[in-house]
């Protein structure tokens, strides 16, 4: 069985900012991290401050490496900017790649 991608808007993204409703996007993937937020080693507030929004740069100066790891069971879904394009982790980007962008089919 073939599972359709989904594909989650800034606007849409924008709209779980809430406690007990807390999305963010890092790297062009959104994670619900509503749940998690109870468990966030330095606290809720980082992610409740984030919510809604796209929090690559904190997360990438804030986590150690092996933080990736866990972020796949908060996964949720691409970030989709509106403009034909998403951004999304590059699988060489531990061996220093930058990060990429590429065109959907649309």
């Amino acid at each position: 069985m073939v599972t359709q991608k989904r594909y989650i808007t800034v606007e849409e993204l924008k709209t779980h900012n809430k406690e007990g409703d807390l999305w963010i996007s890092i790297q062009g993937k959104v994670y619900d991290v509503s749940e998690w937020v109870k468990h966030h080693p330095d606290g809720d507030l980082p992610l409740i401050n984030l919510a809604g929004e796209d929090a690559t740069d904190a997360f990438e100066v804030y986590h150690p490496g092996t933080a990736w790891q866990f972020l796949d069971k908060f996964f949720n879904g691409f970030h989709f900017n509106g403009g034909g394009r998403r951004w999304w982790r590059c699988s060489k980007m531990n061996s220093g790649c930058c990060l990429c962008v590429f065109v959907l089919g649309v």
